[in-house]
């Protein structure tokens, strides 16, 4: 990737990021220990096809718990508008979260990815050399293979 398309990618995700930064830390103190609680419902010994059954009723009940116990709170606090207003952002928080975390994840990948280019040559160099490499190998095995 040139650097100035890579400079640009940066530059785009990082802008995402710090929008998303403070919708996602809201997210995250919400949404933590419904989190917690399906890692932990995640580690138990079931078989893949039974979990693919258990996470999501998991999920369903552990963040509908949590965001209840959120919108009542708003209620009480705020009345009924309040609550409203609750009830609409807490998915909102919740993808922010989300789309944060798959952002940073991308944007430390590329970078690691473009250290470990600059470091170890360009890829496409690294590909012929490993097919000269292997061209090599099967010349000289052809050659001194008996029977020829």
């Amino acid at each position: 990737m040139p650097l100035g398309q890579l400079a640009r990618y940066l530059l785009r995700n990082s802008l995402i990021i710090a929008l998303l930064l403070p919708f996602a830390i809201i997210g995250l103190g919400i949404n933590v220990i419904p989190f917690l609680l399906i890692w932990l419902v995640g580690r138990l010994r079931y078989s893949p096809a039974m979990m693919s059954t258990v996470k999501p009723l998991a999920a369903v009940l552990f963040f509908g718990i949590t965001w209840t116990i959120a919108v009542w709170g708003a209620i009480t606090e705020w009345g009924i508008q309040g609550g409203l207003a609750a009830m609409l952002l807490m998915p909102v928080y919740l993808i922010a979260l989300i789309v944060f975390g798959e952002r940073l994840v991308l944007l430390l990948r590329s970078i690691r990815w473009w250290l470990r280019s600059r470091r170890n040559g360009s890829v496409q160099e690294s590909v012929i050399a490993s097919r000269q490499h292997v061209v090599d190998s099967v010349t000289r095995a052809l050659q001194v293979a008996p029977g020829r």
